[in-house]
């Protein structure tokens, strides 16, 4: 089994949070732009193959390997709410990100605009959740701890107004499994 993505990627992390709790083994193979475009459909990390299959997101890899872990994924409604809120959030972040890397602002875009104040209106709303962070997290918890671990490692927004955003993010910095996949710096 081989994992396809970046050091840096939070969707990478997750997934390889996910991977390291099971017993097969599998490799972290680095990927970049023109290396994903070539060979990921979707030409984004991370990809994952696995002899024939191919995955080419994170939540359909996040899924497969809980199905063969025998594990729970996003067992309800609520964790659900959360993964995709918080995956919305990171999508958007990561988007005005790499836009801002080439010169496009928001205060210039009337949509990446909006864009900032969606990430904006899903960190209250996360807040307003108060999702926590258990011993033994769900992928809910976990995904959401990606998004604010690469909020912090990319000093791309502020949420220590937040209390139970800054109480996850504390929780999870203390989870060897969080820490173990660090992005580099």
């Amino acid at each position: 089994m081989q994992l396809f993505g970046s050091l840096t990627s939070p969707y990478v992390r997750h997934c390889r949070i996910a991977l390291n709790q099971g017993e097969r083994p599998w490799t972290m193979e680095i990927a970049d732009y023109a290396f994903s475009g070539a060979n990921s459909p979707t030409k984004k990390v991370p990809f994952l193959k696995d002899g024939a299959l191919l995955l080419s997101d994170s939540t359909a890899i996040l899924a497969e390997v809980r199905q063969q872990q025998g594990r729970d994924f996003l067992a309800s409604t609520r964790d659900w709410e959360i993964y995709c809120t918080a995956s919305t959030a990171l999508d958007t972040a990561i988007n005005i990100y790499l836009l801002e890397q080439n010169g496009v602002v928001a205060e210039h875009v009337p949509y990446l605009a909006r864009q900032a104040d969606r990430l904006s209106s899903c960190l209250d709303y996360l807040e307003s959740l108060d999702v926590g962070f258990d011993a033994s997290p769900t992928d809910a918890q976990i995904r959401l701890a990606c998004f604010l671990g690469w909020g912090q490692f990319r000093r791309r927004f502020e949420f220590s107004n937040h209390i139970s955003l800054t109480s996850v993010c504390n929780k999870a910095n203390q989870w060897s499994a969080f820490t173990e996949t660090a992005p580099p710096t």
